[in-house]
């Protein structure tokens, strides 16, 4: 349960990073900005949900799987189209590609992994100095990182950003 409540944590932490990179950034839209508060706040909710147990965890934790597996859904149209331009996902930029799917459904599986497991993937308690909770905070804090990372590195930059074009 330790592995998975610490993929479930990186998931939620994903979504708080991105949600307010989405927030934070001066060009994006509206609709852009109303996602990035929805995906942070669910992020919130989830790593609050791992972290204390709560009647809604499972509920909770099943939104964040459903947010990760409509983003799944959107970028394989994207691909599906052939539309191989910057995913939008974080500010790394990154074309869309089959990391950022796999992405989002591992943690759309991972998410609702963790929400039939619900209540046994929360953490006992916030107490840094037990060595379990110290373990899967530092572990999802790793993966949620590495998560971030992964579509740029392995899907590449868009075809305008490698010929030398901006963004």
């Amino acid at each position: 349960m330790i592995v998975l409540s610490a993929l479930a944590l990186a998931a939620a932490l994903l979504l708080v990073w991105t949600g307010i990179e989405h927030l934070r950034a001066p060009a994006t839209s509206a609709a852009s900005r109303a996602a990035g508060l929805l995906q942070s706040s669910l992020g919130v909710l989830a790593a609050i949900v791992m972290m204390h147990r709560t009647g809604t965890g499972p509920e909770v934790l099943l939104g964040q799987s459903a947010l990760y597996a409509s983003f799944a859904g959107v970028l394989a149209f994207r691909l599906a189209r052939a539309d191989r331009g910057d995913c939008r996902c974080t500010r790394v930029t990154a074309r869309v590609g089959p990391t950022g799917i796999i992405r989002a459904v591992a943690a759309a599986l991972v998410s609702a992994a963790a929400a039939a497991g619900y209540p046994g993937v929360v953490l006992p308690g916030v107490d840094v100095t037990d060595p379990r909770v110290a373990l899967v905070l530092a572990a999802a804090i790793t993966m949620g990182t590495v998560a971030y990372a992964l579509p740029a590195a392995l899907d590449g930059a868009p075809a305008q950003l490698r010929a030398g074009g901006g963004r």
